[in-house]
């Protein structure tokens, strides 16, 4: 059987997924993959389809309270100290892709909004302004003391990956051309 690779194009992501100790997975850079404008399961199984068989990517979503943020964050980062004091989860969806299948795997972390790094952003994308659950310091300030893994829905998406409990499977010849619009489309 050919080995999975996981490809990411975000370099500090790449720095994350080798730091989990992945089995029996390469770890690549690749491409930026084009994603759909829909909700985090229909995204993470078009952006699987676009990478190809023995691949696995990863897709991060974070819910605000009452606000309209999810898929997007990635295009709204410059307005998410406006949402200080609301309640947020960090959402990580890892989809397979086996040639046959597409296998999901979540990680879910509860948190908080802060504005504490508003004048100067800090870390990579919304770590400086994520408070998890159980923790009183930000994703940023939990990465510089080397803990942030602990806190991590990317780790626990993983785990899950490896210890093979999915939250859905879906039959790539169940899964319609898409007919959308991109997210950022222009």
């Amino acid at each position: 059987m050919k080995p999975f690779h996981l490809v990411t194009s975000n370099e500090n992501k790449l720095k994350e997924f080798q730091r989990f100790g992945l089995q029996n997975i390469q770890i690549e850079k690749g491409r930026d993959l084009p994603e759909v404008e829909a909700d985090p399961f229909t995204v993470i199984l078009y952006k699987s389809l676009e990478a190809g068989e023995q691949r696995i990517v990863e897709d991060t979503s974070l819910h605000i309270e009452g606000e309209k943020v999810g898929v997007n964050i990635r295009w709204l980062l410059d307005f998410i100290s406006n949402f200080s004091g609301k309640k947020a989860t960090w959402e990580v969806l890892l989809g397979v892709h086996n040639g046959e299948t597409i296998t999901t795997y979540q990680g879910l972390i509860h948190g908080v909004i802060t504005d504490k790094y508003k004048e100067e952003p800090k870390g990579f994308g919304f770590d400086a302004y994520f408070i998890p659950d159980g923790s009183t310091e930000t994703l940023y300030d939990l990465e510089c003391k080397g803990e942030k893994d602990l806190f991590s829905a990317r780790k626990k998406a993983v785990e899950f990956l490896q210890n093979a409990q999915s939250i859905r499977e879906v039959k790539i010849q169940d899964i319609p051309a898409w007919t959308g619009t991109m997210q950022h489309e222009k």
